[in-house]
């Protein structure tokens, strides 16, 4: 009896903060696998490679592409010094960092040479133009490809390019042909874009550099410290804030309820006790975090460190306004000025306020679809984990891979 042959199921997302991708194999009851990689990628000399090690990760990988060689991920910047690079546009690395995925995957999943391969990735509306180009130099790349693992020659079954956004659209649990009006806003690490679509089909889009990247460079601009350093301690202090709000929040309201509790429903009460000791226990946990955010960065000590940060929260919060202004600013000139449903995704949505959405849900038609949907209409089950980065970022391709797995598995029923 003949044996089958793997097939590997893969959505990438070639991410300017992270490069994310999904795997699976096509026809098993498995779930699928995450994967989360620094987006560093840099052509190195063949040679240089033969000093790295040789044991297997996730985090970071080299392949050897018609016999140019590349390190990425962690390998990029720990050994050869690669930084951050945004202003590229990423279909000049996507081959790349396809390739390595592809590798990654292959070994996680401990498949043979020769396997077949379906791939999908997604692109912002800037570099739609280029998927082709990108399709074609996969399609090239994979044939033959000389990794930490070993040669692999995937054979590639399917090769879908994809809007960035497109996943979120798709996962939507709802009839998108009966719809007049969509508007998909993605805010991610480099470009916050949007595309619409009439009755399910796209028909327009736009881009701008009003990624979380925008914000980092004025920060960077008044503070000097350099972006890369400016990422995580940005990010975590205005996050912690938000937490440290909503708990608060939670907490007031709990004691409210404490104090205006009568009759006998003392299981109700006791409930709010045990909620009130979590939510104090979640601010406390929060609060810690959130001093601690800064010390990566600080330069001095004593009083001079407290002046230092109290500078750098006095910097970041005047910038976080600006920010989000430039951003409504944008997409008030590019949205339609009503629709009927609005989905937000996108890596920074996680970063944006309260008031971001609210403003957002403004612009939606009250027909039923009022509330702002973000992120996922599909559940992720449990058992899928999440390395370094949040499930929220794998949402729209998540959702994408989620409904080409469908549609094989389909095939595969009806074959």
């Amino acid at each position: 009896m003949k044996q089958k042959v793997p097939h590997l199921l893969l959505a990438v997302d070639f991410g300017a903060s992270a490069t994310k991708a999904i795997g699976s194999l096509v026809g098993t009851p498995s779930d699928c696998i995450t994967l989360s990689m620094s987006p560093h990628c840099v052509e190195v000399e063949n040679d240089s490679l033969l000093t790295c090690d040789p044991d297997f990760s996730e985090h970071q990988s080299w392949v050897t592409i018609e016999g140019k060689s590349y390190a990425l991920g962690n390998l990029a910047t720990t050994k050869f010094n690669s930084s951050l690079k945004v202003k590229p546009l990423k279909f000049t690395s996507a081959v790349q960092k396809a390739c390595a995925v592809i590798s990654i995957f292959a070994q996680k999943f401990q498949l043979p040479e020769r396997f077949e391969l379906s791939l999908t990735f997604v692109l912002p509306p800037a570099e739609w133009e280029h998927k082709q180009t990108i399709a074609a130099r996969i399609n090239a790349a994979v044939k033959d490809l000389v990794t930490p693992r070993g040669r692999i020659k995937p054979k590639l079954k399917s090769l879908s390019p994809f809007p960035e956004g497109m996943g979120l659209l798709l996962g939507q649990e709802l009839n998108l042909k009966e719809i007049a009006t969509i508007t998909v806003v993605m805010v991610g690490f480099r470009n916050t874009s949007i595309f619409m679509a009439n009755y399910g089909s796209v028909n327009g889009s736009q881009t701008s550099d009003l990624g979380f990247h925008n914000l980092l460079k004025e920060i960077a601009g008044k503070t000097g410290y350099r972006i890369e350093d400016l990422i995580e301690p940005v990010f975590n202090y205005t996050y912690f804030k938000q937490q440290i709000a909503k708990y608060t929040r939670q907490i007031d309201d709990r004691e409210r309820g404490l104090r205006d509790f009568s009759g006998f429903d003392y299981s109700h009460r006791d409930r709010l006790k045990r909620e009130l000791e979590l939510f104090d226990c979640q601010l406390t946990e929060c609060q810690v975090e959130s001093e601690l955010v800064f010390n990566p960065l600080l330069k001095n000590s004593g009083e001079d460190r407290v002046a230092e940060v109290d500078m750098l929260i006095a910097v970041i919060e005047k910038e976080n306004i600006a920010y989000s202004v430039r951003v409504k600013d944008w997409l008030n000139e590019m949205m339609p000025s009503r629709s009927d449903l609005i989905l937000l995704g996108g890596g920074t949505v996680e970063y944006l306020n309260e008031d971001f959405k609210s403003f957002l849900e403004k612009k939606i038609i009250k027909n039923g679809l009022t509330k702002l949907h973000t992120h996922l209409a599909i559940d992720i089950p449990e058992s899928i984990r999440f390395s370094s980065v949040s499930k929220e970022r794998f949402a729209d391709i998540y959702s994408l891979w989620y409904w080409v797995n469908s549609r094989l598995k389909s095939d595969l029923e009806t074959a």
